[in-house]
């Protein structure tokens, strides 16, 4: 086994080796976003035939091709461990590359790029009125054990006017027929999904703001859409997709947009269920404010990633969240590759 992440790790580039195919291909590389070092040269015989990049972010798909090329299999790890999900990507197998080819060749198709676009926002919106409704109904149930639930007087009207909003943006998909028509439909639906926050939270000021860690709740809604695009993307790579090959998100700025397009429907289901059973606990020495943003702390960073991991893998009492992305992502290549309808796990 060839394992990199001992020698260099961080990001790597592969360069094509310039070696005969007969003879032990030699695998230059390069490490990006840190000082330019000199450049190494990996070589591979009989024993050297996995390549292992220590970082899930670090296999550009010039690298994975580049082992492919030259028969070398490659195993993927996030952190100090291999990812369990990820096993050693196959060097070029029949599965993979069909996988691919049939993908790009329904892409080339309007109708059915259309159509999977539609479903894709049609379950985050069901979602969305899911959880809401969840919340609303059955508020103990919902929220985590221990927390403090206050319910505020105006959330009742947020709720109704919210669902009302998103029955029927649920009901104008139909009628649409271009992707950036459904992206303002699914826009549309996230401002009045959102607007229902505040009295839900008991927090009146909040306002969703991505990327820009605004309060404790958008950070925490930032940092949990994170880890779960990282969960669909070690999916995705073990079913052989080419992550950036989205359609909802666009595909030209180096983002893996085929998992934040099939995490849509998972972000009420598993990214907002898990900020909302978070936030009424007010764990403030989680947090801290520098320079107009907010930030964890040592112990926050900790909490958050213990209590993500027990959150997807669940308990006795209840089925952890990785078993929805293992099905979302089960249900797209059933979708792509047998034609199956293309469903998506709900919220009950």
């Amino acid at each position: 086994m060839l394992d990199c992440s001992m020698r260099r790790p961080g990001m790597l580039l592969f360069r094509p080796p310039e070696t005969p195919p007969d003879k032990p291909a030699r695998l230059s590389y390069h490490i990006s976003r840190a000082p330019q070092e000199p450049r190494e040269h990996i070589s591979t015989d009989s024993q050297d035939t996995l390549v292992h990049l220590a970082r899930w972010n670090g296999a550009s798909f010039d690298a994975m091709a580049e082992c492919w090329e030259h028969g070398l299999d490659l195993a993927i790890s996030s952190g100090s461990r291999i990812a369990g999900l990820v096993r050693a990507t196959q060097a070029p197998r029949a599965h993979t590359i069909r996988t691919r080819s049939m993908l790009f060749r329904q892409q080339r198709d309007r109708n059915w790029v259309v159509a999977t676009v539609r479903a894709i926002i049609d379950a985050k919106i069901l979602n969305q009125f899911n959880l809401l409704r969840l919340y609303h109904d059955r508020p103990y149930d919902a929220w985590a054990d221990g927390a403090a639930i206050n319910p505020n007087p105006a959330w009742g009207e947020a709720y109704s006017d919210a669902l009302q909003n998103l029955r029927r943006d649920r009901r104008s998909l139909d009628i649409v027929d271009s992707v950036a028509s459904l992206r303002g439909i699914e826009g549309h639906a996230a401002k009045h999904y959102f607007a229902s926050w505040p009295p839900l939270i008991g927090n009146p000021s909040f306002r969703r703001q991505a990327r820009q860690a605004a309060d404790q709740t958008n950070l925490l809604l930032d940092l949990s859409y994170a880890r779960l695009a990282h969960r669909v993307t070690l999916y995705l790579l073990d079913q052989g997709f080419d992550i950036a090959a989205g359609m909802l998100h666009g595909d030209d700025d180096g983002r893996p947009s085929l998992a934040l397009d099939l995490m849509e429907p998972l972000r009420p289901l598993v990214a907002d269920r898990f900020c909302l059973r978070l936030i009424r606990q007010q764990h403030v020495d989680w947090f801290y404010h520098d320079r107009g943003r907010w930030h964890l702390s040592t112990l926050g960073w900790r909490e958050i990633k213990d209590r993500w991991q027990s959150w997807l893998i669940g308990h006795s009492r209840r089925p952890g969240m990785d078993q929805h992305i293992a099905q979302t992502v089960t249900a797209f290549r059933d979708w792509i590759v047998h034609d199956q309808p293309l469903t998506f796990p709900r919220l009950r």
